[in-house]
């Protein structure tokens, strides 16, 4: 067996967890890989892209987003719904989204909770009788409130680039584990790859593919872990593409595959045990791919259905969106189940008119990695579905979740494609009009439940 040489070529969170991957293969397994390499790509242009239709007006300070919400709530059920005021305001992990940081005092002015049991003195931590919970520092003393080397609690944001599960930034850890950041090659030393891992956003694909394409040779292999559907040129008339559809059109490359499952980078930084599934139409891809990315805590799955491993990566960052609207809602689990096996099914639909296998989409690639996603509170999609579930326009939501999300252009896309081939897709077209349309949460979503069609 042939060692490889494989370099990864993005400057996100993806790439930072396949490096650190592919490393610790390298040094644990021996004989499998023979070179890993970072390369940051160069900065491309990718363009603005106005929304078609008008943006949906603000709240009025009357109705803010909670009252948003209430209403929209009053007018599927009929009946007053009773909501936590606080609840929209908060923000997954945050401080103020769990009772760690409520005092005594706080405790002690709720109906029902005798004072008696609020006094500090008999408190002792792990006893069967009462619990840490709620009480305030000084209820512990000789105990700090927060780590000495912990950077401030508001300098954390959950599920982002930077951050890592315990709040340290991944340079913090690199630096108190005296690791230095892997250098990046020149993009003259992409020729020297084996493999080419790409990560990076689809806008910036197309644009990124030409700039490398004079360091590529034919007999390498790519494969991508693109989350969306590449834009496609108003100007020419050009629809919305898959990555591997570029990267055939831009580079002379034609061993391509693609990532795709229900695995997220800190399982792969973590090593918490994962699987994902490799599509090609190439085994040699399919078996490289095992070669250098297969270790104890992350087995891969070899499938020949390209383009619907594709379609199934795409569409899981439009699920996320979704049950995050669902979250604001509060529609519960039977909802989101069925959001997720209907949104299964529209994918499958579209895959297949694409050119990819049904099958597909009930496996990792598909249901595996819709049920992820349709758990991921604090993603930034997940996220953008609440703040778009209590009737706050796109341009005001995304400044808050603090970065543009794949999801939102991926919508525009697939939904772009569904109507060039003719499909129906009643929940992307839902989502599609929240995201871009001026009509009011309660109006789509009360026609998304009323949809007359009931055949499975």
């Amino acid at each position: 067996m042939k060692e490889l040489s494989v370099v990864v070529l993005g400057d996100g969170r993806w790439a930072r967890a396949l490096t650190t991957l592919l490393t610790n293969n390298q040094n644990r397994q021996r004989g499998y890989i023979k070179r890993v390499m970072h390369c940051t790509p160069p900065r491309v242009a990718t363009g603005d892209r106005q929304s078609p239709k008008a943006p949906k007006p603000a709240p009025s300070a009357a109705e803010n987003p909670v009252a948003a919400m209430i209403k929209a709530n009053e007018a599927f059920t009929g009946a007053p719904v009773s909501f936590n005021p606080a609840r929209a305001a908060l923000k997954a992990d945050s401080d103020d989204a769990t009772m760690m940081t409520m005092t005594r005092e706080t405790f002690a002015n709720w109906p029902g909770v005798p004072p008696s049991n609020l006094d500090t003195a008999p408190v002792k931590a792990d006893s069967d009788d009462e619990t840490m919970v709620g009480m305030a520092p000084a209820a512990f003393p000789g105990l700090a409130s927060s780590l000495p080397d912990r950077p401030p609690q508001d300098s954390v944001t959950a599920g982002s680039d930077d951050d890592t599960m315990v709040g340290l930034p991944a340079s913090a850890i690199s630096g108190r584990l005296g690791l230095e950041p892997m250098p990046s090659i020149d993009l003259q030393e992409l020729s020297t790859a084996d493999i080419i891992l790409l990560t990076a956003p689809a806008a910036g694909v197309r644009g990124l593919l030409r700039a490398i394409r004079a360091y590529l040779r034919p007999q390498q292999m790519i494969i991508h872990c693109i989350d969306g559907i590449c834009p496609g040129d108003p100007s020419t008339e050009q629809p919305p593409m898959l990555t591997s559809a570029v990267i055939r059109q831009e580079t002379p490359l034609t061993r391509i595959g693609a990532l795709a499952g229900p695995v997220h980078p800190e399982d792969l930084e973590e090593y918490n045990p994962a699987a994902v599934i490799c599509g090609s139409a190439s085994e040699s891809v399919v078996a490289a791919a095992r070669q250098v990315l297969c270790c104890t805590t992350l087995r891969v799955y070899g499938s020949n259905d390209l383009i619907g491993v594709e379609v199934a990566r795409a569409m899981s960052s439009v699920i996320a969106l979704a049950s995050g609207v669902c979250d604001v809602l509060e529609f519960g689990a039977a909802s989101r189940a069925t959001l997720v096996s209907r949104s299964a099914a529209e994918s499958a639909r579209l895959g297949m008119a694409l050119g990819g296998q049904e099958r597909t989409f009930l496996g990792l690639a598909g249901f595996g990695g819709f049920m992820l996603a349709s758990e991921r509170r604090g993603s930034y999609d997940f996220e953008l579905g609440r703040l778009i579930g209590a009737s706050i326009r796109l341009a005001e939501a995304q400044p808050q979740i603090g970065r543009t999300c794949d999801s939102v252009e991926t919508v525009r896309d697939v939904h772009s494609l569904a109507e060039i081939h003719g499909l129906r897709t009643p929940i992307l077209t839902t989502i599609h009009g929240l995201l871009f349309s001026d009509e009011e949460v309660p109006t789509l979503v009360r026609g998304l439940l009323e949809d007359p069609t009931s055949v499975e």
